[in-house]
């Protein structure tokens, strides 16, 4: 078994709770420690890096990824003066993500995601869960369509490089 350092942000950790903070903790590392796949375990999917923001070290490699997580039961009201057709899209990965395993299928990509750093310089592994996405805004939100947007990404880049590069939790 991989031995991991899985940590979390004081801002997260207060945006969940106590026992949510535990929860997430005790999932990913779980996930983690069984091969971080797409079916390794049920609240996590797609992991990538972010490929935007660039690191700001080129050569040091990337340091902020994103999971794609389970997606909740849609509420019609949160998608409120969204996209046309934003809400469909999400039921419809909603019941997909669901039956995704039982029938052996590629899980769709949530719109949900948990952004963290993953210092791969370290034995054991040592990750940092950063901040949840949620829907309808994850993918909106990467693409640093406004400069909000690019603001709350770059943010995220100094959170998880001030983490790799000099063990500070910065949020």
């Amino acid at each position: 078994m991989v031995q991991l350092v899985v940590e979390m942000t004081r801002y997260l950790s207060g945006q969940l709770g106590t026992t949510e903070t535990n929860n997430y903790i005790t999932a990913f590392t779980e996930w983690r420690e069984a091969g971080g796949g797409l079916f390794d375990h049920p609240w996590f999917g797609w992991d990538n890096p972010y490929e935007r923001p660039a690191p700001t070290d080129k050569n040091a490699g990337w340091t902020l990824y994103h999971v794609h997580l389970a997606p909740f039961k849609p509420n019609p009201i949160d998608f409120v003066g969204a996209q046309a057709g934003a809400f469909e899209a999400a039921n419809k990965t909603y019941v997909n993500w669901t039956l995704s395993k039982r029938k052996k299928r590629r899980r769709p990509t949530s719109d949900d995601v948990l952004v963290y750093a993953w210092d791969k310089g370290l034995t054991p592994h040592h990750f940092l869960l950063i901040d949840i996405l949620a829907s309808p805004n994850a993918h909106r939100i990467a693409r640093m369509e406004n400069d909000t947007d690019r603001a709350q990404m770059l943010a995220y880049l100094k959170v998880s490089e001030d983490y790799v590069f000099y063990k500070k939790i910065n949020l």
